[in-house]
């Protein structure tokens, strides 16, 4: 029982995990990579460590891993000797032996929000779920050993759909005593609670997410909210294009990255959509 109870719990969180894990991955797209380094290479050391570093391998070419300080810092904080950790075992770098990319200015890897969101989402799921079975078991019924077997029977029919139940006379119903639990119905509200949260993981994630209708929604609260996904998105973005001018004074590559969810470009389809409409 504990084991199942344990599982229940851990199967929605590890779906919503990993829904906003790829969400969060498929931010940005590097591209001019070497062949030995993948974007998702980058962009999942900056997710789960906050800190990728690249830097040239002698067997492999440039490679890229995720990094964390390990204790020495200059007078600016910034960290001089990182923790390489690789898939097989980690190595001590150097900072001066290659390039450190931040996944943002205090090098936060996005995976604390994801872990926050999946956790908070498992929750509301399982509130629901338990909200909708308390639905279906609204009494308490004081019984005998003489008469439990025909009320269970009874309620079963009753569970069946039997439009009409036959009980005997000596059954003893004017004397039951039945406790109504009256659980409150708030799967809407629940429901409304999971919707603003999702809606927060996408602004968080640099998606667009005005969902109302266009006539609820004023031009200016489309715009704030698309502003406020820039601002998410571009705190990340502005730390990654200081990563490629790094690489390009270290290494001499010419690295790009873009952002795969431009809510600029999707607010410029919008209007022309609606111009076309419009004629």
């Amino acid at each position: 029982m504990g084991k199942q109870k344990i599982y229940n719990g851990y199967r929605p969180y590890i779906k919503w995990y990993n829904k906003f894990s790829l969400l969060a991955l498929n931010m940005f797209k590097w591209e001019g990579l070497p062949n030995s380094i993948k974007s998702r290479h980058i962009e999942k050391a900056l997710f789960e460590y906050g800190m990728a570093f690249i830097y040239h391998d002698k067997d492999i070419g440039l490679v890229c891993y995720g990094a964390t300080p390990s204790g020495n810092f200059n007078s600016h904080g910034e960290p001089t000797q990182i923790f390489v950790h690789k898939h097989n075992g980690g190595i001590t770098k150097l900072v001066s032996e290659g390039v450190l990319i931040r996944n943002n200015d205090l090098a936060i890897p996005t995976e604390y929000e994801v872990i926050d969101y999946a956790r908070k989402m498992k929750e509301v799921e399982m509130s629901i779920d338990l909200n909708i079975k308390q639905q279906r078991f609204p009494y308490f019924i004081e019984s005998n050993p003489n008469n439990r077997f025909s009320l269970e029977q009874a309620f079963k029919q009753k569970e069946d759909g039997t439009p009409v139940i036959f009980a005997n006379k000596n059954l003893g119903l004017e004397s039951l005593n039945v406790l109504a639990l009256n659980t409150p119905y708030v799967v809407d509200k629940l429901n409304q609670y999971k919707y603003e949260l999702e809606r927060e993981v996408l602004t968080t994630f640099g998606i667009n997410n005005t969902f109302e209708k266009k006539e609820r929604l004023l031009t200016d609260e489309i715009n704030s909210n698309n502003d406020f996904i820039d601002r998410n998105v571009d705190i990340m973005f502005d730390c990654r294009l200081e990563g490629i001018k790094e690489i390009k004074a270290k290494f001499g590559k010419e690295f790009k990255v873009i952002k795969k969810n431009d809510v600029n470009v999707s607010r410029e389809t919008l209007e022309k959509k609606e111009g076309e409409e419009d004629e």
